[in-house]
């Protein structure tokens, strides 16, 4: 902000010059020194020299936020794990609206020490109040999720991590891989969701019709989970 004002006031006192004599020596004396000033300006902010803000940079987020999170699984940078609740006549399936606008299956990350399928029931307990004793899971099911970090998406995300205290799940820019883990069972009670709104916009019973037809509305990357719960069933 400071370099700004100087290049202001320079351009300022320029204009007046050359208004006052309107000579065509100084004329062109005025514009070379204007367009060396903005050059300047530009090199200096580019490199810092005028920043005058204490914003951190990539390295030093990457520094604070320490190694990024290791998984059971090694090969990947980030492991989500979740359920898919099917209905007790296998005719409809429980999806959830994430705060991000997707439809699809609620899951997260583990804890320090926690098992996959742990993880699932308990993120699923937390943001829709759906229980299911790890005894009633079927087999997993998978997919990759893989998506490229730009510099601007590896920042926030350090900020964030760093703002909650926990490891990172990246550390680099490019090709971040991302593995999604599932396990569908049967909901015996037919369970009514009770959504936590700080984690999740909605959460209902619908057809595996409806359920793939909202996903693509949404353009969710999970009708891929979907239709291999339905194969199980």
């Amino acid at each position: 902000m400071i370099a700004k004002h100087y290049v202001a006031i320079l351009i300022t006192i320029t204009i007046v010059i050359l208004l006052y004599y309107n000579t065509d020596l100084l004329l062109m004396l005025g514009i070379g020194s204007i367009g060396f000033i903005i050059g300047f300006l530009s090199n200096s902010t580019n490199s810092g020299f005028f920043s005058g803000s204490n914003e951190p940079t990539l390295k030093d987020l990457i520094k604070k936020a320490g190694p990024k999170k290791q998984y059971g699984r090694p090969g990947y940078d980030e492991i989500s794990y979740g359920l898919v609740p099917i209905s007790k006549d296998k005719t409809k399936v429980l999806i959830t609206k994430s705060k991000s606008g997707f439809w699809g299956f609620a899951k997260g990350h583990p804890d320090e020490g926690e098992s996959e399928k742990a993880t699932a029931i308990r993120e699923n307990i937390e943001e829709i109040g759906i229980k299911v004793g790890i005894d009633e899971l079927m087999e997993e099911i998978t997919m990759e999720d893989n998506m490229n970090i730009s510099e601007e998406q590896l920042m926030k995300h350090l900020k964030k991590m760093i703002e909650k205290g926990e490891s990172p799940h990246v550390n680099s820019v490019g090709l971040s891989k991302r593995l999604l883990v599932f396990y569908p069972f049967i909901d015996s009670e037919n369970q009514i969701p009770e959504i936590d709104n700080n984690e999740v916009l909605d959460s209902k019973w619908c057809t595996w019709e409806d359920a793939e037809k909202l996903m693509k509305e949404t353009k969710s990357n999970q009708i891929e989970i979907l239709k291999k719960a339905k194969k199980l069933v």
